[in-house]
């Protein structure tokens, strides 16, 4: 995954472990031989009442999740419907954005 986000940003990837990623460490107890990653738009003040998305981020982190998902072998997805469950969310939280910038907040 490094090597296609130098390819689609023209910049090294920034590769780190951290403690965050609880979905990886649930995911990895049951599936010891499962290779994953945990990534996303870059959030400050995480589980705080000072929680916040950089909006400019999401884009990114938008077409690098289509464009993995598209490098999965066809024998090995179903990233159709993969796609379409993230976009619903992505949709849902770009309406709470507006919404919250219509606040004010």
């Amino acid at each position: 995954m490094s090597q296609l986000y130098e390819e689609l940003f023209q910049d090294k990837a920034h590769v780190n472990a951290c403690h965050a990623g609880l979905e990886c460490g649930i995911l990895g107890r049951n599936y010891p031989e499962m290779q994953m990653i945990s990534f996303g738009p870059t959030i400050t003040g995480a589980h705080s009442p000072d929680e916040r998305v950089k909006i400019s981020s999401v884009q990114k982190f938008w077409h690098y999740l289509t464009e993995t998902l598209k490098r999965i072998p066809k024998n090995k997805r179903n990233a159709l419907q993969c796609l379409n469950q993230v976009s619903n969310f992505l949709n849902h939280l770009s309406q709470c954005t507006r919404i919250l910038s219509a606040c004010g907040s």
